[in-house]
């Protein structure tokens, strides 16, 4: 006996010669080496492997060697997780069927591999019901293929003139899919026994157009249309339709593929088909369709009522601001100086707040997908010029230094003007805010061919490790201050990094206690013109 396409003796191995094989054994062991599907059988009480050239693909560099070899030798890595398989069906357990199997693999270069596999255990008995051997039909589903390659093998198969209609029936019947094949002008002629025993019904009564019986009503439309089609213009057959199973008293939801074999000529023979559960794939999608749409609900209810809220606030804070500047300017009367450092704080606090309600008005924006974008090309050096105005009388209050900046007069970004600049001034702001008198802050470019990163950087407090990731969260603020009740709202930073993905770009901060932060925004580079 030899495997397809080399001879081998087994006489040198431990299985001994095939005339000392049970009965049942040597059948089987034909059947398998003509297969087209990735079989093996583990043979005698130590699981010694014989397969067929489709199961090599799944061995890999273990082939050749493995043909013979005791089980628990070939995949000695994964051992531990299957060898109690064997052991469940030799003590008169059932035979085992799993989907994607998850196993850590040997790659052929020594290392590993996650690797997932459907496959199914079956015993092998003799005439006298013992067990000489374990059937496994296996299909790799890594690249979640599998039914992709059971179509396939099932095509190769129906070509291989070495196999018999007998092998293929019992290959059918060991696949854990339901396996179909149509005539050219698309009638059912043949679908597996397991296929037909799972629908309640015998495979005569599913053929032709049986199968219609057990579809869903609303789905029997669109499941023609779409087969139709594929009759007509040669193209897989791909369709989601529901099926009547009895078993289970409820329809369940298959993903029906097939496809066509064609002769020399390119004429259409025959169709190969195959129908996989994919019920608990489709109540996670609705789930999670439902909660998505829940989710953004309850997010444009948020930035609905913070807008709101924010409108709402102005109109007061306007008024404070001006009752008080007309106070101040001596219109109800004179003003006292002790008056005017009063009507002072009340104009800090108005601003105070204005600032704050802008902020969450800009969150309300952009958390609802209101924000309005002009992008253009920017020259970074005059972005910055403006920034570094803005803040330089900040500066000489509260003594600190700006370090020295040096931007190329032709390094350009992608982005809009206005957001950049407020996010470049709430991290300015932020190193202001952190940064003890006497400090120091600073401003620096880079670039790659695609991307300019500006960092700001300051020699303050900085922020705790334990911190960092928290201070882009809406309304999160670090635990850090150097006057009490010297903190905003907590949007500032939550608000720069949405604006910086909003323009395809990033923020992201190193920090060291004591050392002082960079925080770095990153936007697309401008091309430059031809």
């Amino acid at each position: 006996m030899a495997q397809r396409g080399r001879d081998f003796h087994w006489e040198n191995t431990s299985l001994g010669a095939p005339t000392e094989w049970p009965p049942a054994l040597r059948t089987i062991v034909a059947t398998v080496l003509e297969a087209p599907f990735a079989m093996t059988l583990w043979c005698g009480p130590d699981l010694n492997l014989v397969y067929n050239d489709a199961y090599r693909a799944v061995l890999g560099a273990k082939h050749p060697d493995a043909l013979g070899r005791p089980g628990r030798e070939v995949w000695a890595e994964i051992w531990a997780g299957i060898a109690p398989l064997f052991d469940t069906i030799r003590n008169g357990g059932p035979s085992t069927f799993a989907e994607d199997a998850h196993f850590v693999m040997e790659r052929g270069d020594g290392g590993i591999r996650d690797a997932w596999f459907t496959f199914s255990l079956s015993p092998v008995r003799d005439e006298d019901g013992s067990i000489t051997a374990f059937l496994n039909v296996v299909a790799e589903t890594t690249q979640r293929q599998g039914a992709e390659q059971l179509l396939q093998q099932s095509e190769k198969a129906r070509v291989d003139a070495e196999a018999s209609e007998a092998s293929y029936r019992f290959l059918a019947n060991a696949i854990p899919v339901h396996v179909w094949t149509a005539t050219p002008d698309g009638a059912l002629d043949y679908v597996s026994d397991i296929t037909a025993a799972s629908l309640g019904r015998t495979p005569a009564e599913v053929v032709g157009q049986g199968w219609l019986e057990v579809l869903h009503p609303d789905d029997v439309k669109a499941t023609i249309d779409r087969w139709t089609r594929s009759l007509r213009t040669g193209e897989p057959y791909e369709v989601e339709f529901r099926l009547w199973i009895p078993d289970q008293k409820a329809y369940r939801w298959y993903l029906g593929r097939a496809k066509a074999q064609r002769d020399e000529s390119g004429k259409i023979i025959r169709w190969f088909g195959s129908n996989t559960d994919i019920e608990e794939s489709k109540r996670t999608q609705q789930e999670l369709q439902r909660l998505t749409s829940e989710a953004l609900e309850a997010n444009r209810a948020k930035s609905d009522f913070l807008a709101a809220m924010s409108h709402d606030l102005r109109t007061p804070l306007n008024a404070i601001g001006g009752y008080a500047q007309l106070i101040e300017m001596g219109v109800r009367g004179p003003v006292t100086e002790e008056q005017k450092a009063d009507l002072a704080r009340i104009q800090r606090s108005k601003n105070h707040l204005d600032r704050l309600v802008s902020d969450v008005l800009s969150f309300a924006k952009i958390g609802a997908g209101r924000i309005e974008l002009r992008i253009d090309s920017i020259s970074v050096k005059n972005l910055v010029g403006s920034v570094v105005d803005m803040i330089r009388p900040q500066l000489i209050q509260k003594q600190l230094t700006l370090a020295p900046v040096s931007v190329s007069l032709d390094l350009k970004i992608t982005a809009d003007l206005d957001k950049t600049q407020q996010i470049l001034l709430n991290l300015l702001a932020n190193a202001l805010k952190f940064t003890p008198p006497g400090g120091t802050i600073l401003i620096a470019t880079s670039c790659d061919d695609t991307t300019v990163s500006i960092a700001v950087g300051d020699t303050g407090i900085g922020v705790p490790e334990d911190q960092l990731d928290r201070i882009f969260e809406p309304f999160a603020q670090a635990k850090r201050a150097l006057v009490a009740g010297d903190a905003g709202v907590g949007l500032g930073l939550a608000i720069s990094r949405q604006l910086a993905r909003a323009m395809d770009g990033e923020l992201k901060v190193r920090s060291e206690v004591g050392s002082g932060s960079v925080f770095t925004l990153t936007l697309p580079r401008a091309r430059a013109k031809v």
